[in-house]
């Protein structure tokens, strides 16, 4: 630092230090710097101390501007190729001559120039140069940070037009505020044309953007204002916009000003149309954000994230879809039919009484009073399903009977265990009220509504317990089940061998992963509902009973699931229309 440094010089130096672009991570002590540090003397020794410390950094850039090579403005006595522009009008002799020419006589008008005695030394008026000084150090800190604060953020509130703009016009506002700086560091106003390249760039693609003026007095500020972080600088920035806003509504205008640097180095009058062309700025971006490319990283990250949600929530519509096609079935009506039970009801009860009272009333009662159905279902696993899991099985291979083993032994044995106990409960309760008047009916009222009875609120907890079992041993089957769709779907040469070896290797962990059922495709040799069934539809039907099993006993997880596809269609919508906020087109479907 200059120790000959002025106070007032050392906070225009303080100025320009601050608006030098730095990375994130460096800006973020710069910031620290000043929040700590009061004597701006002494803030100028520690930022310097940090950029010295960083070596050069690369500052956020935020993307937008087209830059095309590098032009200057056409040297004075030389012809810039313009476009063709209507004639100005003809002013008086005397005007010319005293006014410095066409190019003073405009200068004059649109009050960006200054002439001397005669309309010599042609120059930048006051009122041009003042209105790059239009806000203080203090202002223009806090603008900043509001800026960095909303480029940062703001991509998750506002659609690409709104934050693009908001980019747009942060690089457009650190362009505008160095320019004070440069009227006392050029010797020649001539090249103010080429020191403010920058700005007048960001200013030309800046003005582009449709309703820039109500997305910084409005949106902008309203997001500042709103945020934890950054609610204390929403008067300043509101402050700052407001000029921002009325730039080109008040004498001299931005663009007039910078058409009179050009006017200065050419010595004649350049319009804004004409400076436009020469400086090829590119179409604004209304569709697809422009961020740095941090920011960037988080975009794609979110947009990623919410395509995946999608996906994930259409593959839970189509497994609910498939659930309800594929393991239940309806009647005309478009309930759920439980014929299914009728076999297993036959085969319990003229295992459990004597011949002569196993008719119709007794099936009836057993299939319309849950606590009796629920000790047929327990008992039905005992009798069949217990068979296939705990142990070696006899099949018949090829005509030929054999022992075959499904499982490895000990796989099942922690279920297997807990469903013995819970049978010894199941058996209690059901041979301690045989007579107990409790119809479906009666069980549907008692879960919306609950039953003071102490046997039926006993009959509630046990059902639950019974569903929390069956889910487990669902959940088991189920992937079962799907490894060996999964298997017989496979048609890639390379792992059929490996797939062909699994037809006689047992189940010897339930994860998911293509492998076939042990002897899918062979007959059950028993005693029980499985006898000349195959493995496989064996295995089919163990998971359709589950399913039914936990929708007779109104599981409400289950059934939560399985009404829950307007709901998720409704996220899809939902997460489609984020989509659509951050630029990208989704179908909902």
């Amino acid at each position: 630092m200059d120790p000959t440094l002025t106070r007032a010089a050392a906070h225009k130096v303080f100025g320009d230090l601050y608006r030098k672009p730095r990375s994130p991570e460096l800006q973020e002590q710069v910031d620290k710097v000043i929040q700590s540090v009061s004597d701006v003397f002494a803030r100028i020794q520690r930022i310097e101390a940090i950029d010295a410390q960083a070596g050069k950094q690369k500052g956020v850039e935020t993307a937008g501007v087209k830059r095309p090579p590098s032009r200057t403005p056409t040297p004075i006595g030389t012809k810039a190729p313009v476009a063709a522009r209507k004639a100005e009008p003809r002013r008086g002799i005397l005007g010319q001559i005293l006014g410095g020419g066409d190019i003073g006589v405009w200068g004059k008008e649109t009050e960006t120039l200054s002439a001397g005695f005669l309309g010599r030394n042609l120059r930048m008026s006051q009122k041009s140069i003042d209105l790059f000084s239009a806000l203080n150090e203090e202002q223009i800190v806090s603008t900043i940070k509001s800026f960095r604060l909303a480029t940062r953020e703001g991509w998750a509130t506002w659609e690409p037009s709104v934050y693009n703009t908001v980019v747009a016009a942060y690089q457009f506002f650190s362009e505008f505020v160095a320019v004070a700086p440069i009227f006392k560091r050029v010797e020649r106003q001539e090249s103010l044309a080429v020191e403010t390249m920058k700005m007048q760039r960001a200013y030309a693609l800046f003005l582009q953007y449709p309703n820039y003026k109500k997305i910084l007095t409005e949106n902008l500020v309203r997001f500042i204002a709103e945020h934890r972080e950054g609610a204390s600088g929403a008067d300043i920035l509101r402050n700052s916009m407001n000029v921002m806003a009325s730039i080109d509504a008040r004498q001299p205008t931005l663009k007039n000003i910078i058409c009179a640097f050009y006017g200065l180095a050419r010595k004649k009058v350049v319009s804004w149309a004409e400076v436009v062309q020469e400086l090829q700025v590119g179409k604004p971006a209304l569709d697809k954000y422009r961020a740095p490319e941090a920011i960037m990283q988080h975009i794609h990250g979110t947009i990623k994230k919410y395509e995946n949600q999608i996906e994930a929530k259409r593959s839970d519509i189509h497994e609910i879809e498939e659930v309800k096609s594929k393991f239940f079935a309806y009647d005309s009506a478009g309930k759920v039919r439980t014929d299914f039970l009728n076999p297993i009801l036959a085969d319990v009860l003229r295992r459990i009484y004597p011949e002569k009272l196993v008719n119709d009333a007794t099936t009836k009662s057993h299939k319309s009073e849950p606590a009796k159905l629920l000790f047929v279902i327990m008992k039905d696993f005992e009798l069949s399903t217990l068979y296939l899991l705990e142990g070696s099985i006899h099949v018949r291979d090829a005509g030929n009977q054999v022992e075959a083993i499904l499982f490895k032994q000990g796989l099942f044995r922690a279920i297997i265990d807990e469903f013995n106990a819970t049978m010894r409960e199941v058996d209690v309760y059901f041979r301690k009220n045989k007579n107990l008047n409790f119809t479906f009916q009666n069980f549907l009222e008692t879960l919306k509504k609950e039953n003071t009875d102490e046997e039926i609120k006993r009959f509630i907890a046990l059902s639950r317990k019974t569903n929390g079992l069956f889910k487990k041993l669902l959940v088991a089957f189920r992937v079962i089940y799907d490894n060996h769709v999964a298997a017989k779907q496979d048609t890639n040469a390379g792992s059929l061998e490996k797939l062909a070896r699994t037809r006689t290797i047992p189940i010897e962990s339930i994860s998911p992963g293509k492998r076939y059922l042990p002897f899918y495709d062979v007959e059950i040799i028993s005693n029980n509902r499985w006898n000349a069934m195959t493995v496989e539809t064996a295995v089919a039907e163990i998971v359709r009973d589950f399913y039914n099993y936990l929708f007779i006993f109104r599981d409400e997880e289950l059934l939560g699931h399985m009404s829950s596809v307007t709901k998720i269609k409704a996220e899809i919508s939902g997460l489609v229309q984020e989509l659509k906020k951050l630029g990208v087109t989704a179908r909902e479907d």
